[in-house]
């Protein structure tokens, strides 16, 4: 079933409401070496990208708890 005016519509509100939009400049290449990585784990690019920032936030707070930060 093709993907109609509705949809797109109803898809659009969506991300409007319930999700940030972020704009990334990295350097030429680094997109393809994040999208191979992504692939190996059957993820996104996106998802890759949010997961990893997740963690090192992670990362972060575990370190601030132990007075290493």
């Amino acid at each position: 079933m093709p993907y109609n005016e509705s949809q797109k519509k109803a898809t659009m509100k969506y991300i409007k409401a319930n999700c940030d939009d972020i704009s990334l400049r990295p350097k030429l290449g680094t997109k393809d070496r994040w999208k191979k990585y992504a692939e190996e784990l059957g993820e996104s690019l996106s998802e890759f990208i949010v997961k990893s920032v997740e963690a090192r936030i992670q990362d972060i707070e575990q370190d601030k708890e132990l007075g290493l930060r």
